[in-house]
């Protein structure tokens, strides 16, 4: 043990729950190794470990008279919930049983049997209320000050216990800016692979966007192509190179990329329905995935031909965004200019206006719903397009009126 700058994870609120627990408790993973490693916010999750079982914390907080939630009580873990903060408070335990998947665990009171059932040496670290640090493998400090991303013990068996761990590797390696994996770690992943697939569809999905929401992920998601991870999640997630020109050319303009925007450049054949089940996509990341397969190709050549407020209103502007990097980022003719920034910074300034006529308004005039309304619709949007959405509405129908039309007079 060694005192460190620790202390800050000593919240009035952290207090409160150690007294709940007698001071049986101690600080644990992320929260640490995040301290330890100076990338702590305060988005970094608190947990806290003690020899207490679920039953005994939920009592225990209650007494306190704070509100504890059974999150994950099977698995040992309460929430305590206090002025909006939450803390994840877990049973020290080991495994008995793992599929892969899930684990039946027995409580216990031992702090180095709970670190051995760890994923990560720099995961398995605790402090106290006092800022002391307990490395109880001995490890987990000196790869956090090397940059070593190692699995405790034997990385297969990590790997067979929890084949999300697969996942977790790489996430940790971007989250952290590490550049040098463990090797006997790359080798064990590439060799389990296989094992992806029989993770649940939504665990994927969380951790693959983790991924892809994270700061600068090339490097990792190379490793990941070349250790086959990539292809175990979907066949068709192997165009790297279009991920890195058009993710590229979007932080060059300075236009966010979203989870849905880079799945979309990394697959080869990016099937939205395929995907939605694969990866359990909600309604807006299908929608957004949709469009992006069948529309990126029309709305960069709109921009481009029809100009950007056209181009916005037709396919909206997030759409014209992400197509625009992705159309601008693979043409072998198209650089970062002052002018693309310029189409840029109007398509983020354009909020595209609302047509201002609708059928009720033809008919109103008398016009009957039939396809033919749908034609008078589309030919006066095109007017209002044309005159830089300038025309009223009372202009638009005075122009109807001038205008001879299949059903008209009838």
């Amino acid at each position: 043990m060694s005192s460190l700058s620790l202390k800050s994870l000593a919240s009035p609120a952290a207090r409160r729950i150690f007294k709940a627990l007698s001071g049986k408790a101690m600080f644990v993973g992320g929260a640490v190794r995040d301290l330890l490693s100076g990338s702590f916010s305060s988005a970094t999750d608190i947990d806290i470990a003690t020899p207490f079982t679920p039953d005994e914390i939920i009592k225990r907080l209650e007494a306190a008279g704070i509100k504890a939630i059974p999150t994950g009580y099977k698995h040992g873990t309460i929430t305590a919930l206090i002025k909006g903060k939450t803390f994840e408070i877990t049973s020290l335990r080991q495994d008995i049983k793992t599929d892969g998947r899930k684990a039946v665990v027995s409580y216990g009171t031992d702090y180095v049997q709970d670190a051995r059932r760890r994923d990560f040496t720099i995961n398995a670290l605790y402090a106290d209320l006092k800022g002391t640090l307990f490395d109880p493998l001995g490890t987990g400090r000196r790869d956090l000050s090397r940059h070593r991303l190692r699995f405790i013990g034997d990385p297969e068996t990590r790997i067979k216990e929890d084949h999300l761990r697969i996942l977790r590797f790489f996430r940790f390696l971007i989250c952290l800016g590490w550049s040098a994996p463990d090797k006997s770690a790359l080798a064990a992943i590439k060799k389990s692979a296989p094992l992806i697939p029989k993770l649940s569809n939504e665990r994927i999905k969380s951790e693959l966007f983790k991924i892809l929401s994270a700061p600068a992920p090339f490097a990792a998601l190379k490793l990941m192509h070349k250790a086959k991870v990539l292809q175990n999640i979907d066949p068709s997630l192997t165009n790297l190179s279009r991920y890195r020109k058009a993710t590229a050319f979007a932080a060059l303009l300075s236009v966010p990329v979203s989870p849905v925007f880079a799945l979309f450049s990394l697959s080869r054949n990016a099937d939205p329905v395929a995907f939605k089940k694969r990866l359990v996509l909600s309604n807006a990341e299908y929608d957004e995935l949709y469009f992006l397969s069948s529309c990126h190709r029309k709305a960069f050549a709109a921009i481009r031909k029809k100009g950007v407020k056209v181009a916005a209103f037709t396919y909206g502007v997030p759409l014209c965004l992400a197509a625009f990097c992705l159309g601008g980022g693979l043409a072998r003719d198209f650089k970062p200019s002052k002018e693309n920034t310029k189409v840029i910074n109007e398509l983020k300034r354009f909020t595209p206006p609302s047509f201002p006529l609708t059928g009720k308004d033809l008919l109103a005039l008398g016009i009957k719903p039939d396809k033919n309304m749908g034609i008078l619709l589309d030919r006066l949007k095109q007017q209002w397009l044309k005159s830089d959405f300038s025309l009223s509405k009372r202009e638009l129908l005075v122009s109807l009126k001038k205008t001879s039309y299949p059903n008209k007079g009838r």
